[in-house]
């Protein structure tokens, strides 16, 4: 065992066995057992000046297309060194580059892009996108405090009608107008912080939700008063404020449209208008509904089509388990072959055949195969985790967090099967791990999707996991719980991809998950090690919810492996979860993933 594995397992078992820090999440305090912390950091320092002198330079290849066409004379450097490269005039080229390197393709009337190399990266093809003037970064950030609000019960009027709070299943935060202090100089101010996720961006000098519960990153809020329109911040005086409604989550900002993404602020007032013309206010408000109407344009395909291939399709012919076997062990299994059609073989075994065991047993060969590989031993986890093999699981996890110490993601992944294999501490002291190494108040997204989970064991599993930390929740239990809750997890951090929710009025919103559109999202999870995202659904309603996707690729060869998680009554006693396994080779056509009802 070399010194940088040895170092892995100390830091684990430190973190399985030592309560070694407090936290209170109120007022970002913590206190830290000194002694085991210099020991932790001492092995944390070493290991990371070893990986310093051990930094080796990998070549890195690749193909540089713009609408399948190969790019010539595109300029390739690292790190923005004048030394670098150009395709050639097949758009191939070869660079090197050390783990961590930047790798910018630069071509006159293009987008710059920038790709983060990691440990796994040999092989970049790289497609170029025509550069739009008009196209906005947004700048992803989080902040979690803690909302002390009870939700009014009485009906309230918007632009879009008449709401009623207990039947219109999601959650409404509420403000008494009296509420609001006359010190400040804006609303705006008044209601920063005031709000679990309400917050002034100082960049911008608009107030931003920020909640799990949404799909779009911060966005300035939509604000709704009277029934008109606006914005920015509306002029209004403090003192004529009845009440103030905080829409928050997907279900209940859809029919604002886009500029409603970042949530809805709605306002009643003493006076009940400001604009008196009820046709005026129905003609502001149209600016604002939703146009964008989904077509019926994804592809239907069943997860059984998208695991066949040619070998699987022999295999099936067999119609007897052993026999198809003995025919992949002596025929197909010997074959230099790509793992990515052995892991359709394992999954045929226990879709087809019945038999979970052989399906467990030629996973377990190919992780053997590329133990050293950590994006396909993640697909292969995907398919294990799909066979509910927990117990085995929860060795591929490890492995995995052997691979990537420093990944968030390696935390997340081994916190939740410790779950699964009942091993509350372990799970809860993981999490606890994470957030000491990037701090409790990191603006770090993964951090969000983390906290929910232990928000999930404090309300749930608080004694087995024996939390003895100062652990303030974000929600009560009922905010908590929610009809749906969704965690898209993706094998490689260069794949590139466009979720699409449409809701029960065939609205669509589509989450971006590519470089040009969310350039500063990608390089996030790249520097800080993730491959998630978590998405809630407060009420499915009569018709329920599709989701698509439409696959972009990845830059290599080899396909993507998505594992999508779908929770039922999340957080509920009568919880339960479904995996769904994907693998993406064929890009740009839209599929249709799922559809969500009450059924």
């Amino acid at each position: 065992m070399n010194f940088q594995t040895l170092r892995v397992w100390v830091v684990v078992f430190l973190i399985k066995n030592c309560n070694f820090f407090n936290i209170s999440k109120t007022n970002s305090t913590m206190t830290i057992n000194i002694k085991k912390l210099i020991i932790i950091c001492l092995f944390l320092i070493t290991g990371l000046t070893l990986s310093a002198q051990n930094k080796k330079s990998q070549n890195i290849s690749g193909k540089v297309t713009y609408l399948n066409v190969a790019l010539p004379n595109v300029n390739i450097i690292v790190n923005n060194n004048e030394q670098g490269t150009e395709s050639d005039e097949k758009g191939n080229y070869l660079i090197k580059a050390n783990i961590g390197d930047v790798i910018t393709y630069n071509y006159v009337g293009f987008e710059i892009i920038t790709i983060l190399t990691e440990d796994i990266t040999r092989v970049l093809n790289i497609e170029m996108v025509v550069k739009a003037n008009d196209l906005d970064e947004i700048v992803i950030k989080s902040t979690n405090k803690e909302s002390d609000y009870n939700k009014s019960k009485e009906r309230f009027s918007t632009s879009k009608g008449l709401v009623n709070q207990e039947a219109a299943g999601y959650s409404v935060v509420y403000i008494g107008g009296n509420k609001i202090d006359l010190i400040y100089a804006s609303l705006t101010e008044a209601l920063d912080g005031r709000v679990a996720g309400v917050r002034l961006d100082r960049s911008t000098g608009k107030l931003a939700i920020r909640t799990k519960t949404s799909i779009f990153y911060d966005a300035p809020v939509l604000w709704d008063v009277d029934g008109v329109i606006f914005t920015d911040e509306p002029p209004i005086n403090f003192a004529s404020i009845e009440n103030i409604f905080i829409l928050k989550s997907l279900a209940a900002t859809n029919l604002y449209g886009s500029l409603g993404a970042g949530g809805v602020i709605v306002i009643t007032t003493k006076i009940g208008a400001l604009i008196n013309s009820i046709e005026e206010k129905k003609n502001i408000a149209k600016q604002y509904t939703n146009k964008t109407i989904y077509n019926n344009d994804a592809f239907v395909i069943s997860e059984k089509e998208m695991w066949n291939s040619n070998k699987t399709i022999i295999l099936k012919g067999f119609n007897n388990k052993q026999k198809a076997f003995d025919y992949y062990q002596n025929n197909i299994q010997p074959q230099p072959d790509s793992f990515s059609e052995t892991i359709k073989i394992a999954r045929l075994f226990n879709a087809y055949y019945n038999d979970r065991d052989i399906s467990i047993n030629i996973l377990n060969e190919l992780l053997i195969k590329y133990q050293k590989n950590p994006e396909i031993v993640k697909a292969i986890a995907y398919q294990i985790d799909h066979l509910n093999a927990n117990v085995e699981a929860e060795k591929i996890y490890e492995k995995v967090f052997t691979l990537r110490p420093a990944y968030a993601q390696s935390y997340r992944d081994l916190a939740n099967v410790y779950i699964k294999n009942n091993k509350f501490k372990r799970a809860w002291r993981m999490y606890m791990g994470y957030m000491l190494q990037q701090k409790v108040d990191s603006e770090q997204k993964i951090n969000e999707l983390l906290f929910n989970e232990m928000e999930w064991l404090y309300y749930n599993r608080k004694n087995q996991a024996g939390i003895k930390e100062s652990f303030v929740p974000n929600n009560t239990i009922s905010e908590f719980r929610k009809d749906i809750r969704l965690i898209f997890e993706w094998n490689t951090s260069e794949a590139e991809f466009n979720l699409e929710f449409v809701n029960p009025d065939k609205q669509s919103y589509v989450f971006e998950h590519n470089l040009i559109s969310n350039k500063e999202l990608i390089e996030n999870e790249k520097k800080i090690g993730y491959s998630s995202k978590e998405f809630f659904i407060d009420y499915l309603g009569a018709e329920g919810w599709l989701i698509n996707i439409t696959y972009l690729g990845n830059k290599k060869p080899e396909p993507t492996f998505f594992k999508v998680t779908i929770y039922t009554n999340w957080g509920s006693p009568n919880q339960s979860e479904n995996i769904h396994v994907f693998n993406f080779e064929k890009e740009r056509d839209k599929f249709q993933l799922f559809k969500l009802t009450n059924q």
